[in-house]
């Protein structure tokens, strides 16, 4: 079976083409060897799933770790009622992971204990017990835990494993050596109501956990082993470091929308154009073929779904590719957090739309919604496009410039944050602008 280029779930390296993520991963394995617990938390589609099969590999390719890559999303609601159910199938999930790597001594072993923890205390001694079964480091890796975050059992048991780790050099507290959470929100700093009525108030049950600073974006000569790697297979004739480039360029290195455009430039432009020849100019319209298609997707789905059912952030949004406002970036501002959790926001010379793409995206839908709904000031501003072309006008004579801009900026209204007036998404090439009409 020929790779190909991957959008949907996880990515594996004999039936997809991957980008060159052994730095991160070895990042990600020091961590591990320190004895750290921490959490990956990344926007969907970001290559959590496949980092942590990744690492499982490493960890049971070496000598020294035995990895429990364990999932609770599917579980069902039930598993959560009371700390028995949760206990027993807490255990039963370890051994599939046993079974695959033909380990029955210990699958047998967790299939004995998932029969006697009643409680969270008897899940703990359960893990002690099976951190003896081994001489090697045990490192235990949930992946969704999304799905459970919300949920106090849930929580309980994250502390029980917190207080085993700061036990860890008793020998009747033995526990993992490291554990990693993978998911969209960081766990570190979850809302929950513990009881009806009440008001949500912040938790830390997984304070212990160090800051996960790996950069998962794709940088661009992580994307060129991919593309040579495509090249070489396909027989394609390419320059991998321009069209890395100019990938990242529209991108910013989100794992999904880099594999977006590759797909499209294989699966579509190339036998369109019918011959084996992929030039940077073949990316530029595939961002523009992705932007404009027909069918919706997941990816764009989910980036629409959040800044609906977000009041504020849409906003925010709103203020920045309609209005033209500079935002300064403060990562302690919970509403640019939680604009940066879910891949919306980045740092960049103040806040910023993630990716070209998704700033485009972004304006299209918000002027749409502006056109169907009567609100539209001009019909400049209904064009979503026309966006990217007052910027144009605007870098050259600032103070002349009409439209939303101007309104927007003699408009008085609460300032959350400090703001200044600049161009609309500068920093985009002017020639760029006229041919492919990309905010940003």
């Amino acid at each position: 079976m020929a790779k190909k280029f991957n959008i949907t779930g996880t990515c594996i390296p004999s039936r997809h083409y991957m980008a060159d993520t052994s730095a991160k991963l070895k990042r990600v394995m020091a961590l591990i060897e320190e004895g750290e617990y921490f959490t990956i938390n990344r926007p969907r589609q970001y290559g959590k799933t496949t980092t942590m099969l990744r690492i499982t590999d490493l960890l049971n390719q070496s000598e020294t770790y035995l990895a429990f890559n364990i999932s609770f999303e599917g579980i069902g609601s039930d598993v959560f009622l009371t700390e028995q159910s949760f206990s027993c199938a807490f255990l039963e999930l370890l051994i599939n992971p046993m079974i695959e790597l033909g380990n029955g001594s210990l699958a047998d072993f967790l299939k004995e204990e998932s029969l006697k923890p009643d409680s969270l205390e008897a899940l703990s001694k359960s893990i002690t017990a099976l951190t003896y079964r081994t001489d090697k480091k045990l490192v235990l890796l949930i992946d969704e835990v999304d799905s459970s975050s919300n949920n106090q059992l849930f929580l309980n048991f994250l502390g029980m494993l917190r207080s085993k780790f700061l036990s860890r050099d008793l020998k009747t507290e033995r526990t993992f050596h490291a554990v990693i959470l993978a998911g969209v929100h960081d766990v570190k700093t979850l809302k929950l109501k513990l009881r009806p009525g009440e008001a949500t108030q912040y938790h830390g049950p997984w304070n212990i956990a160090t800051d996960f600073k790996v950069e998962m974006s794709l940088l661009p000569h992580e994307i060129v082993p991919m593309l040579e790697d495509y090249a070489q297979e396909r027989n394609v004739a390419l320059a991998a470091p321009p069209i890395a480039e100019r990938l990242y360029y529209y991108t910013s290195g989100y794992p999904f929308l880099v594999s977006a455009l590759c797909k499209i430039v294989d699966e579509d432009l190339l036998p369109e154009k019918g011959e084996p020849v992929w030039i940077v100019a073949d990316v530029d319209a595939a961002a523009e073929r992705l932007i404009k298609s027909e069918r919706s997707n997941t990816n764009f789905d989910s980036l629409i779904k959040n800044l609906e059912n977000n009041p504020d952030l849409y906003q925010l949004v709103y203020r920045m590719v309609i209005e033209n406002e500079t935002i300064n970036f403060n990562v302690h501002d919970p509403l640019i957090d939680f604009g940066v959790m879910y891949g919306i926001f980045r740092n960049g010379q103040g806040l910023n739309i993630h990716n070209r793409i998704y700033a485009e995206i972004i304006v299209n839908y918000m002027a749409s919604k502006l056109l169907t709904s009567g609100r539209g000031p001009t019909a400049e501003i209904a064009d979503p496009l026309s966006a990217s072309r007052q910027c144009a006008e605007h870098r050259k004579n600032p103070v002349e410039v009409s439209g939303v801009h101007a309104r927007a900026t003699q408009r008085q209204r609460p300032r959350l944050h400090r703001t200044q007036r600049t161009p609309c998404f500068s920093g985009l090439p002017e020639a760029h602008h006229q041919r492919q009409r990309l905010c940003f």
